[in-house]
């Protein structure tokens, strides 16, 4: 693994800049003035910040990482960077992406770090201690939408509201998944992923939750309670739609549960 592709692995570039469209679209939905220099911020800033999180990440779990066998090939296991070439990237580039992010405002500033230390100082090593870890990865992996709706308002409303009740909600049952179809590598690694009762693990279940809750989510548009979110009726009856393939897929996850599905 050459060194460019070693650090594109670090910081998990594809992964980075789905997070980074995620608060695009936070950035154009306001009905506001549109700065492209506080646009070109956000994305840079963002991408960036997301990928010093990664890195920080890899970092703090070396050991688990070696043990899992998607994880075992990583650039810091098979000493393709070392562990500080791996922090002293990571911490320039979380410097640039924080002074990024306050010099388009401070409420951006705040939702960026904010989304940092969840994932770098809770998320990370809750991993190991309790599945409620997935609850802290969720409230983090949400905060870019509100991230690009602030930037672009300075302000604070419904509207980042209802993005970040989107990407919480939605994440679960993909968390679930994952948890699930890894769940060997999981327990090799000590990450106690699944939720579980006298034995029975509950994941399946809470992926139905999770997603019917979306659904209720989804209903809000009809009744224009959104704010400036202003989504027609059409394409209100899309998402809607979506948020039903999205519970139907979950409860087959729950009946049928095997790896297709």
């Amino acid at each position: 693994m050459n060194r460019f592709k070693s650090y594109i692995s670090l910081f998990k570039f594809r992964l980075s800049l789905t997070v980074s469209f995620s608060a695009s679209i936070g950035f154009i939905l306001p009905e506001c003035d549109f700065s492209f220099l506080n646009f070109l911020f956000l994305i840079v800033g963002g991408s960036f910040l997301t990928f010093s999180a990664n890195g920080f990440n890899q970092i703090l779990e070396i050991r688990e990482d070696s043990l899992m066998k998607r994880t075992k090939a990583r650039p810091l296991i098979i000493n393709s960077i070392t562990k500080k070439e791996a922090f002293f990237s990571s911490l320039v580039i979380f410097i640039i992406s924080i002074f990024l992010l306050f010099k388009i405002n401070f409420l951006s500033f705040v939702f960026g770090f904010l989304a940092f230390l969840i994932y770098v100082f809770v998320y990370t090593p809750l991993k190991k201690k309790t599945p409620l870890s997935i609850v802290a990865g969720a409230i983090s992996g949400s905060l870019p939408f509100m991230l690009g709706w602030v930037a672009r308002t300075g302000d604070f409303d419904v509207e980042p509201g209802f993005l970040f009740a989107l990407q919480f909600l939605w994440q679960f049952p993909h968390f679930f998944a994952i948890a699930s179809l890894y769940i060997n590598d999981y327990k090799n690694a000590g990450f106690k992923m699944i939720f579980s009762h006298k034995g029975k693990n509950l994941n399946y279940i809470l992926s139905c939750v999770f997603s019917f809750l979306l659904i209720l989510l989804f209903i809000l548009p009809f009744f224009d309670k959104l704010g400036q979110i202003q989504i027609s009726f059409i394409f209100s009856v899309i998402l809607l739609s979506l948020s039903i393939i999205y519970f139907y897929f979950s409860l087959m996850f729950y009946f049928n549960r095997n790896s297709s599905n």
